[in-house]
């Protein structure tokens, strides 16, 4: 979530939408515009208050027990409105390609840096964590047409302004 079918509201009940349901995304999303929004925001509403309560029941639940806790949430891209899936142009990625990543370090171990994107965030947490050797990787990203998923498209870094 907050993927396309959208089916529920802000506060996860079952909306019965009225048009076909389907996962399509993107340029093959076939409501609208205003469709799109309202149910993208609906659904990340309702996924990031759940988010939310399981991160606070977690971690008072270690905070009781005495243990660190490492959380990490994050998505795998953002909303797809206006993205065409059959013809992505690197820009368009630079709307797709942001996520929702939140850390939760331990106190004992923080990072030297917060990574900059999710390529590195696992390999980040294990060097400082855990001890292992997870050189990091270059911060890139990447598109594709649905038609040709392993053709990639680099996407340019976004600038601080629209981070």
């Amino acid at each position: 979530m907050p993927h396309p079918p959208f089916v529920l509201d802000d506060r996860g009940q079952f909306t019965n939408p009225s048009t076909s349901v389907s996962g399509a995304d993107g340029s093959f999303y076939a409501g609208s515009s205003g469709q799109y929004k309202a149910g993208y925001r609906a659904q990340a509403s309702f996924t990031l208050w759940r988010a939310a309560r399981a991160a606070k029941r977690i971690l008072a639940q270690a905070a009781s027990e005495g243990r660190d806790v490492v959380m990490i949430v994050h998505g795998d891209h953002g909303p797809r409105l206006g993205f065409d899936m059959h013809n992505p142009s690197a820009e368009a990625g630079q709307a797709v390609v942001p996520i929702l990543l939140a850390l939760r370090w331990p106190p004992r171990v923080p990072p030297p840096a917060t990574p900059e994107s999710l390529v590195n965030v696992y390999r980040v947490l294990f060097q400082n964590a855990f001890r292992v050797d997870t050189p990091p990787l270059a911060d890139r990203s990447y598109v594709s047409a649905f038609a040709t998923p392993y053709v990639m498209i680099p996407v340019p870094a976004a600038s601080e302004e629209t981070r």
